[in-house]
């Protein structure tokens, strides 16, 4: 019998008897992008023939028939369509990706890969999705979202050996951003961040108060220009006198002067 759970698993369902302790009933864990199922118990069919059940009552039959609804609830398809982004703005390009798999769920990549893009306004454009190379089973194409409204994409694959195609349609707003609207809050760590990078400070509402001292005292950013008279630097003095008596010299040794 299951004596525990394997790392990763969630025990759904425990029980325990006389003399016996909490045992496992029903368990799952993903696997890949499925879900495997643990239900060691033999004789379920018990439940439905014990005495105080009624013909009428389907207990039994439901609970099995959630379980494989379950079990099957997040197959792939066929054929999966993701838009990208799935709100666009008007004279945005909007991004298809179509995922392939046949008959075992495995990825296909010889395959024509075809897209209907209609507009809302009827138009039908055809869009070719090539095999995109960095995964297997991957599609990808674009297309322009030039008028506002809802767009449907229609992909259709045709499998090369294959007489039978399949087809998946999704959809795509494009109406003008409303993206402003959302998360408008004050990001706190991320100003916090910032003005330590930056030399900065971050206050709120309680610390605004220190924002005018602050910046009276503080020498970030500030750039300060000094004029000095030549006499009052007697090395750079010095210098600039040595140069022209270099260069009074030279001429006059080339005749020059």
């Amino acid at each position: 019998h299951i004596r525990g759970l394997k790392p990763g698993a969630t025990a759904l369902l425990t029980g325990s008897g006389e003399g016996i302790r909490q045992q496992v009933v029903l368990a799952h864990q993903r696997f890949g992008r499925g879900i495997s199922l643990a239900f060691p118990v033999q004789d379920s069919w018990v439940w439905q023939m014990d005495a105080s059940v009624t013909p009428e009552d389907q207990t039994h039959e439901t609970f099995w028939r959630q379980v494989l609804r379950w079990l099957v609830a997040e197959v792939p398809d066929a054929v999966g369509v993701t838009l990208t982004p799935d709100r666009a703005a008007p004279g945005e390009a909007v991004h298809i990706a179509a995922e392939l798999n046949d008959e075992r769920f495995m990825k296909v990549n010889n395959a024509r890969v075809q897209a209907e893009v209609i507009s809302p306004t009827g138009e039908i454009t055809a869009v070719s999705l090539p095999w995109s190379v960095r995964a297997d089973g991957e599609y990808r194409a674009t297309f322009p979202a030039t008028v506002a409204g809802m767009y449907e994409v229609k992909v259709s694959a045709d499998r090369v050996g294959h007489p039978t195609s399949t087809s998946k349609s999704s959809y795509v707003e494009v109406a003008p951003s409303t993206s402003e609207y959302f998360e408008a809050g004050m990001r706190a760590p991320l100003l916090r961040r910032i003005a330590a990078e930056t030399g900065g400070r971050f206050y709120t509402a309680a610390t605004l108060d220190n924002m005018a001292e602050d910046i009276a005292y503080t020498g970030k950013g500030l750039v300060a220009q000094e004029e000095k008279d030549l006499w009052d630097m007697p090395v750079i003095l010095i210098g600039i006198l040595l140069l022209l008596g270099l260069e009074w010299g030279y001429r006059r040794y080339r005749g020059l002067a």
